[in-house]
């Protein structure tokens, strides 16, 4: 039973990384065009909030896939076994945000060329990257943690 949750942990945990990634990283890339882009004054203090949300989203993914790659584990078993209520956590909102960024992509393609809900779509897509970013850091900082010679 233990083999079925790990596998669960990880691979909610890996899709969500890549997600994240997919969707961050270009949102932090128009933003660094748009500070070079013509008649632009500097950045205001919410460009600077933007781009500094962005950024964490970029590095926490890239923290997962770099472990992943280095180590060839993306949640070390012990840190699963030790921590199942966090890697819980991690899946459910992992999975909530998932099951959001779905919903509104249904709605986008089966209502976008009818009728105008940027709204209310925007506000499911913003809430499924809260909870993306809620399962990132939960995972990086409380479920993997730092990692030591033993746990790899």
């Amino acid at each position: 039973m233990f083999r079925v949750f790990a596998i669960v942990v990880r691979t909610t945990y890996l899709l969500t990384a890549l997600l994240v990634l997919a969707w961050a990283a270009p949102a932090l890339v128009i933003f660094v065009q748009s500070l070079f882009g013509p008649a632009r004054f500097g950045p205001d203090a919410w460009d600077l909030y933007g781009a500094l949300v962005y950024g964490v989203l970029c590095l926490l993914p890239l923290r997962a896939l770099e472990r992943l790659l280095h180590r060839s584990t993306l949640v070390p078993d012990s840190h699963i076994r030790e921590r199942p209520v966090v890697a819980s956590l991690v899946v459910v909102t992992s999975v909530l945000g998932w099951a959001l960024a779905l919903l509104a992509g249904w709605v986008a393609i089966t209502n976008l060329p009818h009728e105008d809900i940027g709204g209310p779509l925007g506000g499911a897509l913003m809430l499924a990257l809260v909870l993306f970013a809620i399962a990132l850091l939960i995972g990086e900082l409380v479920l993997v943690g730092r990692l030591t010679p033993r746990d790899t």
